[in-house]
């Protein structure tokens, strides 16, 4: 069973869309099997949390991609240079050999308020909407099912159950809605917050903010031997 870890860049808000911070919405997806996870990802995770940050087991370090950049709290000891090198090296390394897929959808809600002819001018929707489908082909091609836990956004949580119920309801143009109850099996979305979230350090980038990844096109493109975009969308 594979599991999709979810998390977002931007904000549904449909003014000041001439600044990149308010211009695009994002949802970036980790899809990794469930047994994985918990078998090695997870105690490979807590090896680079005891090593780096001698961290108290009763009282976890969640790891932060902003909080880490921004060397605030438990992070601050990465200003040595000793400790840095090693946190670079183990989870560097960790992101190479683990077993993982990315699923990233963009949407540009200036763009998308410009079209007439869409009647559907809600971003979220249209998100979820490119992430199941190509998670669905993506558990397909692999032979199995899985559900999806995106990160609790709060008063934003309702908006993605909403688009993941009317999806089920009625599929979208490339795949239909017993193809997705077939694949996706649980009806809510398994919402998690940040403090039970291994991922974060996952968090994804966003056009004109600090972008520092190649633009690659919708078609598939290779990673690594075992990391792989299946479907971006610019």
């Amino acid at each position: 069973m594979s599991r999709l870890y979810v998390d977002e860049v931007g904000t549904d808000g449909l003014t000041h869309l001439d600044k990149d911070k308010q211009r695009f919405l994002s949802l970036t997806g980790v899809a990794m099997r469930v047994d994985y996870v918990r078998d090695e990802f997870a105690r490979n995770l807590d090896l680079i949390k005891a090593r780096v940050f001698e961290h108290d087991p009763d009282d976890p370090i969640v790891f932060h991609r902003k909080d880490i950049m921004g060397l605030k709290g438990p992070y601050e000891c990465l200003r040595d240079v000793g400790k840095k090198a090693l946190f670079d090296e183990m989870i560097l390394k960790l992101f190479q050999d683990s077993e993982y897929t990315v699923i990233t959808a963009l949407i540009d809600k200036k763009w998308m308020v410009a079209q007439e002819h869409w009647a559907r001018n809600e971003p979220y929707h249209f998100l979820m909407e490119i992430l199941v489908e190509k998670y669905l082909q993506f558990l397909e091609r692999m032979g199995t099912i899985g559900d999806i836990m995106p990160e609790s956004r709060q008063s934003k949580d309702d908006l993605l159950q909403k688009a993941f119920d009317g999806l089920r309801r009625g599929g979208c143009a490339y795949v239909s809605a017993p193809r997705i109850a077939s694949a996706i099996r649980a009806k809510t979305l398994k919402f998690r917050t940040k403090l039970h979230s291994i991922l974060r350090v996952w968090a994804p980038c966003q056009p004109g903010i600090n972008l520092r990844v190649p633009v690659l096109r919708p078609r598939a493109a290779r990673l690594s031997s075992v990391a792989r975009v299946v479907g971006i969308l610019f």
